[in-house]
């Protein structure tokens, strides 16, 4: 993948000359698109939005169900998607109008409302009335084309067929040559104070930020602009497009690619019939969803990661019941509910969060987006949160000293070539260390111990590991640089270069969201050696994930 130069430039507003390039991601007056190819724009366009309105620097990693779209004539008729509708029960005004219009656009850009505003009152359920009216929006001058309520509701503001500009970088950069090239659609949804700014600041959003049927709802509106376009739009976040602008935007907060990629494929499902329907996710339990048929494990034969992850993929799309995993001696809390209470508060388990080198660390500027922590029947735990860099016993952690100076958590066994653990070696995922303080332990809720077996996936891709490392009791959501590679996220800053010397962005650049990890208590190989960890822990992870999943779906 080709790195994105993003350069941040305060514009003035009035409109560019001709071939004159506008905002980060290089939107270019004469060609009247961003510069790249389709997936290139997108890669710069759906990089993620943090509080503040920060934009993250790299480009955005794609889950491969939404890369294969971008650019590409659609897979399906007008007559299809209306087929669809009609058995929704929905007209052609819930997903942007007359299905006959032509759309010019080329870019669907993602908004959230950022309201109502909640002050210092807590989020309340996403089903509440206040949160979902959208005759709030219901406005000759709306200022979106569609909006989406938190229970899947759509208002119509404009016929995806109409011009309209909802962006400072159309409206005040751009201008008239930007006509008709962005469609907009707004989420509902709310937002509150965030301690840490003034008495007015909207800055917190609820995390998860949006529902599950937002999410497909989105996914039929997605589709329906491609239709009539002829070929997948370039989807966009407000954020990126205003980035380096004044007074820009901070939407949407908290938006998760996978969902959305996920719900794109149950839909593509459904329009081709290719594969069979999924239920939404909202009807489904708490596990992740993809679109695909389970394969049996007798089926599944060695192969590369990608031959190997698509049974579990489809598998996961499946995946029913689980038990909320709970959090011993915390007064039946959950690990999930903890966890989101350091995202939202810089607090877990009513502890504060330590410092580093004198400052407070915080999970709100780095949070762990936890979606769900499941126990099953057979013990396996699974949970969903972001995956950050671990590169603990690699050269690029020890320079001179490795690999003597380098020691890791977790070790080899008795006739091992190494002693230690190399993250640019081995795939393997971290979990928390106990929280002392409050006399918690999610490895021991887990019954997880150094080197259990673990399948993590995302995005379509699957890496299978080790649990090789524990880090701070606040954070959930961490994978060595070789997990980070066969999840298609290498980290070193010059592609290619073994051992790396050097990290993108310094320390790695994780993924933010949509990562789900299935944790395997008390398998660990014997012998672990590492002259064949990485294909032992392979087949025997892989035999365990397709078990696991055979015994634990839907039929």
């Amino acid at each position: 993948m080709l790195e994105l130069t993003i350069v941040c430039l305060l514009l003035a507003a009035s409109v560019p000359a001709a071939g004159q390039i506008a905002g980060a991601c290089r939107f270019d007056v004469s060609l009247r698109r961003f510069q790249g190819t389709d997936l290139q724009q997108a890669q710069c366009l759906l990089r993620s939005v943090k509080r503040w309105g920060k934009v993250a620097a790299a480009p955005a990693v794609l889950p491969p169900a939404l890369e294969a779209l971008i650019g590409k004539p659609v897979g399906f008729g007008l007559e299809q998607l209306r087929t669809l509708l009609a058995a929704s029960g929905l007209d052609e005004s819930a997903v942007g109008g007359k299905l006959s219009a032509h759309v010019s656009a080329r870019y669907f850009v993602i908004h959230d409302t950022s309201s109502p505003w909640l002050g210092d009152t807590s989020f309340p359920a996403d089903d509440t009335p206040a949160l979902n009216n959208l005759a709030t929006y219901r406005k000759p001058d709306a200022v979106a084309h569609v909006f989406v309520s938190r229970t899947g509701q759509t208002l119509l503001g404009h016929d995806f067929s109409e011009p309209w500009r909802a962006t400072k970088l159309e409206s005040t950069v751009i201008g008239p040559p930007a006509s008709g090239l962005f469609l907009h659609v707004e989420l509902l949804q709310p937002r509150r104070r965030d301690p840490a700014g003034g008495p007015k600041n909207d800055a917190m959003a609820p995390i998860p930020g949006f529902t599950p049927v937002q999410y497909e709802r989105l996914a039929l509106l997605y589709a329906a602009a491609s239709a009539r376009a002829g070929a997948w739009l370039v989807p966009a976040m407000h954020a990126s497009i205003d980035e380096g602008l004044v007074d820009a935007h901070d939407d949407p907060q908290n938006f998760v690619l996978a969902d959305f990629a996920s719900a794109l494929e149950r839909l593509q499902a459904a329009l081709t019939g290719t594969v069979s329907e999924q239920p939404p996710a909202s009807q489904a339990s708490d596990a992740p969803v993809a679109a695909s048929s389970a394969v049996p494990a007798s089926e599944a034969t060695p192969g590369s990661p990608g031959d190997l992850c698509a049974p579990i993929v489809a598998g996961l799309a499946r995946l029913t019941g689980g038990a909320e995993l709970l959090a011993s001696g915390s007064g039946n809390k959950s690990w999930k509910s903890l966890f989101d209470e350091c995202d939202r508060s810089d607090r877990f388990a009513g502890q504060a969060l330590p410092t580093h080198a004198g400052k407070p660390l915080r999970c709100s500027t780095d949070p762990n987006r936890v979606a769900f922590i499941s126990r099953y029947a057979d013990g396996t735990v699974v949970f969903q949160a972001k995956a950050s860099v671990d590169a603990d016993g690699s050269p690029v952690v020890g320079g001179s000293g490795w690999p003597n100076d380098v020691q890791t958590w977790l070790t080899y066994d008795k006739g091992s070539k190494d002693t230690f653990v190399n993250a640019e070696e081995v795939p393997f995922i971290v979990l928390p260390l106990p929280t002392k303080a409050a006399g918690l332990s999610l490895m021991k809720d887990m019954r997880v111990g150094k080197g259990d077996l673990a399948v993590v996936v995302s995005g379509g891709r699957c890496t299978f590991g080790v649990l090789g490392d524990a880090g701070p009791w606040f954070r959930l959501g961490e994978l060595s640089l070789r997990a980070h590679e066969e999840m298609g996220n290498p980290q070193c800053r010059i592609p290619g270069e073994h051992p790396c010397k050097g990290l993108k962005g310094g320390s790695g650049i994780g993924i933010v969201e949509g990562v789900t990890y299935i944790v395997f208590p008390g398998t660990r190989p014997k012998p672990l050696l590492s002259q064949t960890v990485n294909k032992v822990v392979r087949e025997l992870a892989t035999d365990r994930a397709l078990r696991f999943l055979q015994a634990n779906t839907r039929p």
